[in-house]
């Protein structure tokens, strides 16, 4: 498999009057053609944020501030992509750093939507009130596809059909309001998916779904993986979910990732405090015993000005005095694939 994406030492800042809000602080990973990787954290723990910027969306006053989005293209793709902007063909160079491109520039429209494209949390935030459903999804399709309004409607139909829409001859009529929160979801995604993107980025595409729909979403979203090799970075709280659909795992907090390796490295063999905590507080099958979830104490503290120190140094039942609050652990490889940012494994600091 070849790498797509690769995310290098990348920096997300928001300049506020209260100080500096650090939202992604020297955060790696690649993501190879064909696979699946999931970030996952609580609230506030850079997810989305880092998501934004391989969009080139983030909102003001946030900036990139430092590091690098890779996009990685074959020759025909990067002429393809080229072609629908009014700038030189680039030679051989088969990468795009999409941090340091013109975030409001003919190149990042054409990748949005046709190259990279996402699946936002709220689908009734996200999709026009004022538009049809049918419109919205014709819309990226015109813009990406060469069609004509009669072919991309009837593009639009087959998608419509493809993300179980029932009835998508009227669907394609109606507004949002008039879908329920699943059909919604569906018409983003099947939105997401009409221009054949080469990635993928789902941010909580199953939050507020009641469960019976949430099962249908995830496998729909596996199954068209499979029909179409798309990458994917599924972004989510949810730790069933990332068992069942990533092969690899990146666990961010306070805007780093904490924990890195194979979905079953993290999950089975979990290194870093925050990723057992994670663990613990999920509820199990099969406990009979009336007991309360582990909680992790304390809350994600909001990364303005903050210390040098470790982030969760003040939530940590394993913090080593004298170190974790006055020094930053450096992320170290373990094992074989297997990373972790925490002193019990390693002295090494950033």
């Amino acid at each position: 498999m070849s790498e797509i994406l690769s995310v290098e030492d990348l920096g997300v800042f928001f300049s506020l009057d209260q100080g500096t809000l650090k939202a992604v602080d020297g955060v790696n990973y690649t993501l190879e053609a064909g696979k699946t990787i999931g970030i996952i954290g609580e609230s506030g723990s850079g997810k989305s944020v880092s998501a934004q910027a391989i969009m080139r969306i983030v909102p003001k006053p946030g900036k990139i501030t430092k590091g690098r989005i890779l996009l990685i293209q074959t020759q025909q793709e990067m002429m393809n992509l080229y072609k629908m902007t009014s700038l030189p063909l680039p030679g051989k160079d088969l990468t795009i750093d999409l941090a340091s491109i013109n975030p409001h520039g003919d190149l990042i429209r054409a990748i949005r939507g046709k190259v990279i494209s996402m699946i936002f949390q709220e689908p009734m935030t996200s999709l026009s009130p004022v538009h049809t459903v049918g419109n919205q999804i014709m819309e990226a399709i015109i813009l990406h596809r060469p069609s004509e309004k009669k072919q991309a409607r009837e593009i639009t139909l087959d998608m419509l059909d493809r993300v179980q829409i029932s009835n998508p001859s009227q669907t394609i009529d109606e507004y949002p309001y008039q879908l329920s929160g699943g059909m919604r979801q569906r018409a983003m995604i099947a939105m997401a998916l009409s221009c054949n993107p080469s990635l993928l980025i789902a941010d909580e595409p199953t939050t507020a779904l009641d469960v019976t729909v949430q099962a249908q979403i995830i496998d729909l979203i596996k199954e068209l993986q499979q029909q179409y090799g798309m990458a994917i970075q599924y972004i989510t709280h949810d730790l069933g979910v990332i068992a069942e659909i990533t092969e690899n795992v990146a666990v961010m907090y306070l805007g780093r990732i904490v924990e890195s390796g194979t979905t079953k490295q993290v999950l089975k063999t979990p290194l870093h405090p925050y990723t057992k905590g994670l663990l613990n507080s999920m509820p199990r099958l099969g406990n009979m015993k009336k007991k309360k979830l582990k909680a992790i104490p304390g809350n994600v503290p909001i990364p303005i000005n903050f210390p040098k120190k470790c982030g969760f140094n003040d939530r940590c039942s394993e913090a080593i005095k004298g170190k974790c609050e006055k020094k930053i652990p450096a992320l170290v490889e373990i094992e074989k694939g297997h990373k972790t940012r925490c002193f019990l494994h390693s002295n090494e600091m950033d």
